[in-house]
């Protein structure tokens, strides 16, 4: 590495975000499916179906929106391209099974060849996992600014009229992590459940679907089969298991060890359903529950950083918390202090 790039020696130093920013999709849509009538069998109760949503829009692809997010992270950071030491990452889903499509956002960007590439699939918890990762960097003076991206296009992956298909919204979101004072990171926290409902109840898979009272494939704009967002009745039961009390326990288990209030604090979470918000809310009681649901619909893995880039100066109290499920089944929590 040369001497520009030299990370500094190991200290005791605050790490944090040094900007957050985030795109989304530039026309307003409405639901993939029709009415709640139409919604095909399945654990519907999860969703709320939404009125409004981003999705992409044909010749629109999730990488470019990854690609607008950074650059604007960067630039409110005032941190240049050739200044990011690691790319970490979490698109879903990637353009290609290999290379991951981090490479384009490394290429677009512009970013170093002295820059590593590290895609991370972490699922809806992506954000909160990437940006541990990239904090652990800093702190072992591996780097000295971290790019974070987040980016889904699952709009196109999952079948209409399918229950998820009332929620899902596209977008992408991105921090710059780094030395900082601001938004420091305090804690983190994850907890895995790897049972068979667990496992297999919510995938992205290639899968025969019915349509029509046939079995076909769910195809992309060239007609070419592409994978499918499913969550059966093992994830419905995993889901009432897990994903209800789980994300409340875990921030509790902060606030307890940090010795905070629940009224300390301000929750930003992930965004999947109405209900799970007003659960976990209702277990975990913060000052305020930030979240843009009612504008982009659920951007699974980029809700958290494009809720934090549109509401962050909304947030009046001196700790936050993240929190997020995802596919596995693992929940992941983090403790902010701004």
């Amino acid at each position: 590495m040369n001497s520009r790039r030299s990370a500094p020696r190991r200290m005791s130093i605050s790490i944090g975000y040094l900007s957050f920013a985030h795109a989304a999709p530039s026309g307003v849509a409405d639901a993939v499916g029709h009415s709640s009538a139409q919604v095909e069998k399945g654990p519907s109760d999860i969703f709320e179906r939404l009125t409004q949503r981003r999705l992409l829009a044909p010749g629109e692809d999730v990488v470019s929106l990854v690609v607008t997010a950074a650059q604007k992270a960067l630039a409110r950071a005032h941190v240049s391209a050739d200044q990011i030491d690691r790319l970490y990452g979490t698109v879903m889903p990637s353009e290609y099974v290999l290379p991951n499509c981090l490479f384009r956002v490394h290429q677009s960007l512009g970013l170093s060849a002295d820059c590593q590439v590290i895609p991370v699939e972490a699922g809806f918890a992506g954000f909160i996992k990437n940006s541990q990762l990239a904090a652990e960097a800093v702190l072992l003076a591996r780097a000295s600014r971290v790019l974070v991206v987040c980016g889904s296009g699952l709009s196109r992956h999952v079948v209409p009229n399918s229950p998820a298909a009332q929620v899902v919204g596209d977008g992408a979101g991105a921090a710059v992590v780094g030395a900082s004072e601001q938004w420091v990171f305090i804690d983190y926290l994850e907890r895995t459940f790897t049972g068979d409902d667990d496992y297999h109840g919510m995938t992205l898979s290639s899968r025969m679907i019915e349509r029509g009272g046939t079995e076909t494939y769910h195809a992309d704009e060239r007609g070419l089969p592409i994978a499918t967002f499913e969550i059966d009745e093992r994830g419905a039961r995993s889901f009432a298991k897990y994903g209800l009390p789980e994300p409340p326990r875990l921030a509790s288990m902060l606030l307890k060890k940090h010795h905070l209030r629940p009224s300390d604090v301000t929750l930003v979470s992930h965004q999947g359903s109405k209900r799970l918000m007003e659960h976990w809310a209702s277990e975990i009681g913060p000052r305020a529950h930030l979240l843009t649901m009612d504008r982009y619909g659920d951007p699974g893995v980029a809700s958290i950083p494009m809720t934090l880039s549109e509401r962050q100066s909304e947030i009046d109290t001196d700790w936050v918390v993240f929190l997020a499920p995802s596919p596995g089944a693992h929940f992941a929590a983090m403790l902010i202090r701004r």
